[in-house]
């Protein structure tokens, strides 16, 4: 009877010896997985940083574009405007001119 105790407490040491093994296992892999995931976390943080200072100055200048082209536009609009009065200051002077004749 001694012996099949005996027995039983070394298999159950085993199996604790086991068990203390996988768990040391799986503790060396979620070092590592950390250990992974903060290096790609500051990669991306750095390829985040450098998109941001790559793209910002090309935002600005494409903004610095459209403020142009709209002020030009607005120009444009104006010249249009000052000529169509004058068309048509001139057509009622032609009617007036053809009037008399």
């Amino acid at each position: 009877m001694e012996e099949k105790i005996f027995n039983l407490l070394e298999k159950m040491y085993n199996e604790m010896n086991e068990m203390r093994k996988d768990i040391q296992n799986n503790t060396q892999r979620m070092d590592k997985l950390e250990t992974d995931l903060t290096q790609k976390m500051d990669n991306l943080q750095n390829n985040i940083v450098r998109l941001e200072n790559d793209l910002t100055p090309k935002i600005k200048a494409l903004f610095d574009g459209y403020i142009q082209k709209t002020d030009m536009l607005h120009r444009i609009e104006d010249k249009v405007d000052h000529l169509t009065k004058r068309v048509e200051k001139q057509e009622v002077e032609i009617k007036v001119i053809k009037s008399i004749n």
